[in-house]
């Protein structure tokens, strides 16, 4: 999967995905290394990638921070399933009520989850299913229902959002590559470059410049 370890924007917090104990974790960036923050149950079963929104903001000294970020896991075990946490400035796991919601169908073999640039829609993708998944992310941080896209190339695997709220997805089912998509507000997915080739087999994961 694409996400099971992510950075937070600023470089503070390191959050991880536990599969074998359906779990997610924070760390605080410290420069000696990692120092374990919390654990807690990832809301699910087998938990394979999570996303972070990241809404603290830090005064001058670089170390007081206000406000909190929110943190999406994708459960890959049947059922699939998205749930959300509420993160505080010194990385404490919560999880929010009421923030569970299904994917397309209970097994479609997902590979990640992610955030828009803007933060206002969460996107999953499904392998097994050809299909991407759109939410938008209510003030509260819960989501709508999913709104499910026909995926433009076989197997959307790994992907990648730009500033502009382009979504590049990798594909890795045969003759794939990659397409990109344009993210509305309304968490719709507009097709900008359908299926461009790459020349080799199972593209996976994407990564795109700042």
């Amino acid at each position: 999967s694409q996400g099971a370890v992510i950075v937070s924007g600023d470089a503070r917090l390191l959050f991880a995905v536990n599969p074998g104990s359906n779990s997610v974790s924070s760390f605080r960036i410290r420069p000696f290394g990692l120092e374990l923050v919390d654990t807690e149950s990832s809301g699910g079963v087998m938990p394979t990638s999570v996303a972070f929104r990241d809404e603290l903001v830090y005064g001058d000294d670089g170390d007081t921070a206000s406000g909190r970020g929110l943190l999406y896991v994708l459960n890959a075990g049947v059922p699939n399933s998205v749930s959300g946490f509420t993160v505080d400035r010194h990385g404490e796991i919560t999880p929010l009520e009421g923030s569970t919601r299904p994917l397309s169908a209970e097994s479609t073999a997902p590979a990640q989850v992610g955030f828009s640039d803007g933060g206002d829609v969460l996107v999953v993708t499904e392998r097994a299913t050809n299909r991407i998944d759109t939410y938008v992310v209510g003030p509260d941080g819960r989501l709508s229902a999913p709104m499910v896209h026909p995926s433009a190339g076989p197997t959307p695997f790994g992907f990648a959002v730009d500033r502009r709220n382009t979504l590049f997805v990798s594909e890795a089912g045969p003759g794939g590559g990659a397409s990109s998509y344009r993210i509305g507000e309304d968490a719709a997915l507009d097709p900008v470059s359908s299926m461009i080739m790459t020349g080799q087999r199972a593209a996976c994961w994407a990564v795109l410049t700042k």
